[in-house]
């Protein structure tokens, strides 16, 4: 007997013996009902793709590849926006005029960040209907500059002067800053009113230190 058959022999007899040695409930269950694989036609409709393409990202959380807010923002956008604008239009005829009208008429109260989120959204419909053999190609989309405000950069001095506040104030507690806020406490006996200065944080302090009170 050659050295493969051997080894083949070997492997089904260890086999055997392991399923023999194996208890019930390592042994695998395969489920009873099985999702059926959706079918989609030319004819399909945009809302169609779109909950087939939200069931795959909800798929996608439950392994724990996408997160649930990221899920939950996904749903909000589809229904708020984009479901009632074309969920009955046939997916093949979305392409760029309507996402440009849309891109018009969401510019008038939506900021560039969130318009490029839902455009985002949008892509995830037309790559499921690519994929999914509904569309031959995915259509070109309207360009969305995202505008981005920038904070204002101290000096290098005042870099310093923060540097060197910083430093002497390590260790000690903020400094509470004085203020006319008072509190005015009335009962069926007595009436009294306290004063008490606020704190409003380190800083506050630093920027009292560096600039001056601003109240």
């Amino acid at each position: 007997m050659s050295l493969k058959v051997a080894q083949s022999f070997a492997r089904v007899l260890y086999e055997q013996l392991l399923a023999q040695t194996q208890p019930a409930s390592a042994v695998f269950n395969p489920p009873k009902v099985f999702t059926r694989a959706k079918v989609h036609s030319p004819e399909s409709t945009f809302g169609q793709l779109a909950e087939d393409m939200y069931l795959a990202e909800k798929a996608r959380t439950e392994r724990s590849e996408f997160a649930r807010g990221s899920l939950q923002v996904l749903r909000n956008r589809l229904d708020a926006h984009i479901l009632p604008r074309w969920r009955d239009m046939p997916m093949a005829q979305v392409g760029y005029p309507q996402l440009m009208a849309f891109l018009q008429d969401m510019s008038v109260d939506m900021s560039t960040i969130t318009l490029s989120q839902y455009f985002v959204a949008i892509s995830k419909v037309f790559n499921h209907a690519f994929r999914m053999g509904v569309i031959k190609t995915t259509p070109e989309f309207p360009k969305v500059k995202i505008k981005t405000q920038s904070r204002e950069a101290f000096t290098p001095t005042e870099y310093w002067r923060i540097l060197r506040t910083a430093r002497s104030l390590r260790g000690n507690p903020p400094p509470l800053i004085a203020s006319g806020h008072c509190v005015k406490i009335t009962n069926s006996f007595t009436a009294t009113t306290t004063c008490r200065p606020i704190w409003l944080g380190p800083w506050v302090s630093w920027s009292t230190a560096l600039f001056g009170p601003a109240i």
